[in-house]
Formats: structure tokens, C-alpha cells, sequence
């Protein structure tokens, strides 16, 4: 990618902010939304068939994060929006989050 891995994840968090809670994409819908915010550079030095390969890892490891965190759930072959993602206003205030979860 063009772009750093981070920055298309926190793109896509945004997009997601677009839709409505409870809104819904197909499973073919969802890998072309995150394609489609990714800067994605194919590399010469390897086939395409593998470029794909390391495209579907990257969405797909992206997406078990959204599921484990709550943000979208996977089911009858949907992708449905569930919850929007926690952004903080300063590092302060996600440190201390970050400490309390630590101390549990």
C-alpha cells in the first residue's frame, strides 16, 4: 500500500462512521469497501495471484479485529454495523483507560 497499514484501518473506521448503526453490507460489498479505501500498490516482484492472496489476509485479519472489538458482527452473510469505534480526545484520556484495563 501506498499507505500505512494504520492509516487504511483508521480510514475505514471513519467510513464506517458514515452509515448508521445497524447498517449492512454483503459480504462481496464489504471487501470492496475496504479495498476501495486502501492505496493499494501491487508489487512486481510477485504474481497476482499472491498480491490477492496478501490483500485477502489484510482484509480479512481486519475484520476478525472489527468482530472481537464489537464494531461490526459477521452473520447470514452480512456485515452489519454494531457499534461505532471509541476515539479519545487526548493520549491522557486513553492512557488512563489503557491503565484501568490493565488493573483488572
Amino acid at each position: 500500500m501506498e499507505e500505512e497499514i494504520v492509516e487504511w484501518r483508521i480510514s475505514s473506521l471513519l467510513a464506517l462512521e458514515t452509515y448508521t448503526v445497524h447498517s449492512w453490507f454483503s459480504l462481496q460489498q464489504w471487501r470492496q469497501f475496504l479495498i476501495m479505501l486502501g492505496h493499494w500498490n501491487p508489487f512486481p516482484c510477485i504474481s497476482k495471484d499472491n498480491f490477492q492472496q496478501m490483500q485477502n489476509n489484510l482484509i480479512q485479519e481486519w475484520t476478525m479485529v472489527l468482530k472481537k472489538q464489537g464494531i461490526i458482527e459477521i452473520h447470514n452473510n452480512r456485515c452489519v454495523i454494531k457499534k461505532r469505534a471509541l476515539w479519545f480526545d487526548t493520549v491522557e484520556q486513553k492512557l488512563a483507560i489503557l491503565n484501568k484495563r490493565l488493573v483488572k
